[in-house]
């Protein structure tokens, strides 16, 4: 009997709370990162022509960590799938817990571009990975639900996490008057040890079978680690034998899974390295109001995720991934219009929350239509097809972001599109894209000779 058989719920509410709090840290610094950035960079000329902005680089800073993502997540997957998910938790836990201490002590482009190429391997080895745990230890009718619960949980952390960095950063600031940009390195620092209560949660209450009973934490992770760092010498490798496989049970499907999730990636994260700064310099709002601002979006939106996950489970994954996503790309043009800062919030707001619904119908999409024993692997090729966009997202958000900065669009009647809302317009249209393909090319699994609906 496997401990999963013993106690399936202990290791499902662990892992909610780890998730939860490992995203809350990290989250802190959503709201601050890009005004962070902006403070300590400066513009950087190459061979007196090649100019990277101040955009640019947090796109390009942004995008390293989904760059390697896109190498290691399929590599970590297959590891997951031969020697337990467990192990690559942890450590990417742990990692993650350095790195955001390292955050604070970062003065330059090169070591913010390295700090987030590292956090790859930690996020390669936590995301993707967890869900398809979530998946491993859920029935077949519990899966979406289940899977919208983790979603929730990281999206709880999502909504708290920029409330805590408000707090922090007012304490640090306005408390001990502290300077602006060490108020945000003391931040960061701060909200790093919250990564190490969610990785010991994981180490003493997450069960993994696959793991071999009674291994030390020594030779957990020192195996762990060799393993890893084993499967990162052969990524690429890897990734161009799992990209170009022929395996039987992937079909026209499973490859639109993967468009999808590209152009998805590509057009969400469009928005990462532009929103803070949109909202800073159109709506001319401090850090504190910002974070106070992501915070409420995030609240509001927060129950999106279980509620997506129900309704896949009743109404069907593939309707309510096209539904949500479909929606919510043609809501996310309109954050480019000039408007009050309650309408902004609102806007920002149904815009998440539709994304929140989104998120756990999709996952629940891909598991009804990977087959079990490869979902460790075929997660990582998705989560992998979605870094890839992510890569190239940031870099191109960061681009337009500064292209159009100087440009405002005057439609007359008081309607004025902001130029650097560009980036939201181009984000919601590549977001309609993808949902179209998910429509016309993706047929949910039969099960006993029936077609799910869609």
């Amino acid at each position: 009997m496997t401990e999963y058989s013993i106690n399936p719920k202990r290791n499902l509410i662990t892992l909610y709370l780890a998730s939860f709090i490992i995203v809350t840290g990290y989250t802190v610094i959503t709201p601050f990162f890009p005004i962070y950035a902006n403070d300590i960079l400066s513009e950087i000329k190459l061979l007196n022509f090649l100019v990277f902005g101040i955009g640019i680089q947090i796109g390009l800073i942004i995008a390293a960590s989904k760059f390697v993502q896109v190498f290691l997540t399929p590599a970590f997957g297959e590891l997951s799938d031969m020697t337990g998910r467990k192990p690559l938790i942890l450590i990417g836990m742990t990692l993650y817990t350095i790195l955001m201490i390292g955050y604070g002590f970062a003065t330059d482009f090169l070591t913010l571009f390295s700090l987030r190429a590292i956090q790859g391997i930690g996020t390669a080895s936590v995301w993707a990975i967890g869900e398809a745990l979530v998946v491993d230890i859920s029935d077949e009718k519990s899966r979406g639900r289940n899977l919208g619960l983790y979603i929730f949980a990281m999206l709880g952390g999502v909504t708290l996490g920029p409330f805590l960095g408000f707090g922090l950063f007012s304490f640090f600031s306005k408390g001990l008057f502290v300077a602006e940009t060490l108020s945000y390195r003391l931040t960061f620092i701060s909200v790093g040890f919250l990564g190490v209560t969610s990785t010991l949660m994981v180490l003493f209450w997450v069960k993994d079978p696959k793991v071999i009973p009674g291994m030390s934490i020594k030779e957990l992770y020192l195996n762990s680690t060799k393993a890893m760092i084993k499967k990162i010498i052969q990524s690429p490798k890897i990734l161009f034998r799992v990209l170009t496989a022929t395996e039987g049970y992937r079909n026209r499907s499973i490859y639109t899974l993967y468009l999808v999730a590209l152009v998805n990636g590509l057009g969400l994260s469009l928005l990462i390295p532009v929103a803070a700064l949109f909202i800073e310099e159109m709506y001319f709002l401090d850090p504190e109001e910002i974070a106070l601002v992501i915070g409420i979006i995030g609240a509001l939106a927060l129950l999106g995720a279980p509620l997506g996950g129900t309704i896949s489970d009743k109404f069907g994954q593939k309707r309510t991934t096209w539904i949500s996503g479909m929606f919510g790309g043609f809501v996310m043009i309109l954050i480019g219009f000039r408007m009050s800062i309650f309408m902004l919030v609102v806007v920002f707001t149904f815009t998440r929350f539709l994304f929140s619904i989104f998120t756990p119908s999709f996952r629940s999409l891909q598991s009804d239509l990977i087959p079990e024993e490869v979902r460790g692997k075929e997660f990582g090729v998705v989560q992998a097809s979605n870094n890839f966009g992510s890569v190239l997202g940031p870099i191109l958000g960061g681009w337009l972001y500064d292209l159009f900065l100087p440009y405002n669009f005057d439609f007359g009647n008081n309607l004025l599109f902001f130029g650097p809302g560009i980036a939201f317009l181009s984000s919601g249209i590549l977001v309609i894209f993808a949902m179209v393909l998910l429509l016309l090319l993706i047929k949910p699994k039969p099960i006993n000779g029936k077609t799910l609906p869609s």
